[in-house]
């Protein structure tokens, strides 16, 4: 039998990709090539299953693949139809299936997971899916609502490029919201126990989207963190691209991408990390995460690293430390973001020799900290002013005749309208 090739072009791979490529199909399997020289490619005796479907680019070939992967390509025009179909079952013996939508637009439906995907039906036909591998966290509030937060894996390229491509895609979903009621049987091994469907279903999407557990060697984990900001304790364990946070009752995952600004000051002392977009405990956003560590506590940590993955990082890790606990988080963690961490300066010190000033903002006591570009306020609400955007300062409560106060209040004025008034600053 002859071989029957195919030529396809302004193809994409998935629906992430900006760039269209060109897609062939001959008799030993499948590829695609972006215009960067990025080639992607599909042995025939992998392929288990391809689908044709509606897709927001034009029409899509779907392909399941032995191992349950999906594979989609998307941007084929309506007559290229025929001329896959032929192909597909012409070089692999396979049928190329229509898969009709559910347009109804109802938001009632059943659950399945499949491969590394999340498909929701209505009837028996698919509405929508939501991939696995984007899957950053997942919480259930309540009984019976579980929400599922959705995560750019976008990590090459310089942030310049980074954001072009994220311009070129425009909006996109960033959580969905599953209301999940009733109970189910569960076998436990000894016997059958009841279980809410919301549990269930959180536990499976945890356990599928691999968010309870690690996905390849950690460079370093630390026991028992204590966070300020959400409130709890984890076990954080450091990856090359992102960092797991595992609680008893919460799971994050953080791209180092999503890390704006890094600070390290102390009384207390924390680390703080600004992440971009926030994370989530139910309808409650966290913008900062606050890390807490004893002043005087020193540990020994070796890092999962041979000598070869140490060079690509230019000196910036060691292969173990001895130092204290938040020198060292603030070390590796600079290093494996590339981010800067900003410290106090020399350019203030308080009457005590303190770098932060104790004071109320609203309800709320903490610490103002006097940075070189900002003013960062800890540890409820965490506040950070940029000095540029500050239009005006206003003092009150100074002294004079008719007052023997020993503390005045600061309000910061903003050039977007923003207020922020802290008070009881001792004189």
């Amino acid at each position: 039998m002859t071989e029957q090739i195919e030529h396809f072009d302004a193809i994409y791979l998935g629906h992430q990709d900006t760039e269209a490529g060109q897609f062939r199909l001959a008799a030993s399997g499948l590829g695609w090539k972006s215009p960067t020289g990025q080639v992607f490619t599909i042995r025939r005796e992998d392929l288990r299953k391809t689908q044709w479907l509606r897709a927001a680019r034009g029409y899509q070939l779907r392909i399941q693949l032995k191992d349950n992967t999906i594979v989609k390509f998307d941007g084929f025009d309506e007559d290229a139809y025929d001329r896959l179909k032929n192909s597909i079952r012409h070089n692999y013996h396979l049928p190329l299936d229509i898969k009709e939508l559910c347009l109804k637009g109802w938001n009632w439906g059943k659950t399945e997971f499949q491969g590394n995907y999340l498909l929701f039906n209505i009837g028996n036909r698919q509405t929508f899916e939501v991939p696995l591998n984007e899957v950053s966290n997942t919480n259930i509030s309540g009984k019976n609502e579980v929400s599922i937060e959705l995560a750019m894996n976008d990590s090459a390229g310089s942030l310049k490029e980074k954001r072009e491509r994220a311009r070129r895609r425009g909006d996109q979903l960033m959580e969905v919201r599953f209301y999940v009621p009733g109970m189910v049987q569960t076998d436990e091994g000894e016997g059958e126990e009841e279980q809410s469907a919301a549990q269930l279903f959180y536990e499976t999407l945890k356990t599928k989207a691999e968010l309870g557990q690690v996905t390849g060697e950690y460079v370093v984990r630390f026991h028992d963190v204590f966070s300020l900001s959400p409130r709890a304790r984890f076990e954080v364990d450091f990856f090359p691209t992102f960092l797991r946070m595992r609680g008893k009752t919460y799971d994050y995952k953080i791209l180092y991408d999503t890390i704006t600004r890094m600070f390290l000051v102390p009384r207390p002392d924390d680390v703080h990390i600004g992440i971009d977009p926030p994370i989530r405990q139910g309808q409650t956003r966290y913008p900062f995460l606050v890390f807490q560590f004893l002043k005087e506590e020193e540990i020994d940590v070796d890092l999962n690293m041979d000598a070869e993955e140490l060079a690509k990082y230019e000196g910036k890790l060691e292969s173990s430390y001895h130092n204290f606990t938040y020198v060292i988080v603030s070390t590796i963690l600079r290093a494996l973001t590339d981010k800067k961490i900003t410290v106090p300066g020399n350019s203030y010190n308080s009457h005590h020799n303190q770098k932060g000033i104790k004071c109320s903002l609203k309800a709320n006591e903490g610490f103002i900290y006097p940075l070189e570009n900002y003013l960062l306020f800890l540890p409820k609400p965490v506040t950070l002013v940029p000095l540029r955007e500050i239009s005006s300062v206003v003092f009150s409560r100074l002294s004079n005749a008719m007052t023997t106060s020993r503390f005045f209040d600061v309000k910061i004025n903003t050039r977007s309208g923003v207020s922020h008034q802290f008070s009881n600053l001792n004189r």
